[in-house]
Formats: structure tokens, sequence, C-alpha cells
């Protein structure tokens, strides 16, 4: 099967927006992941230790859905 330039062209524009919006979507991750670990620092671990494992609680639901 071929394809033309322009089909080459627009497959090489969508894979590359794919790969930015990914880069994106990691980034932010990355830094709200920051975030939370700089807040649950400054905590007290006898209140940050129950919040922990309610975020490990959602997290796993999330992965479930």
């Amino acid at each position: 099967m071929k394809i033309t330039k322009r089909q080459l062209r627009r497959i090489i524009k969508e894979e590359k927006s794919k790969l930015l919006n990914e880069n994106r979507y990691t980034t932010e991750v990355e830094s709200l992941q920051d975030q939370l670990l700089g807040m649950l620092e400054t905590m007290d671990p006898m209140d940050r230790n129950p919040l922990i494992y309610s975020l490990i609680d959602e997290l796993e639901a999330m992965t479930q859905s």
C-alpha cells in the first residue's frame, strides 16, 4: 500500500500532536505530584498518614475505572 506525501505529512502532524499532548499531561502530573509532596511534608505525621492512605485508595479506584 502506497501513501502520498500529503498523507505522510498528515500522519506525522497527528503523531506529533499526540506526543506534545502526552508530554504536556506528564508535566502537569509531575507538577501536581511535587506540590502534593510539598504539602504532605509540612503536615504533622499523625494528620498526614490518614490522608496518604485515603489518596492511595482514590488513586487505586481511578485506575480500576
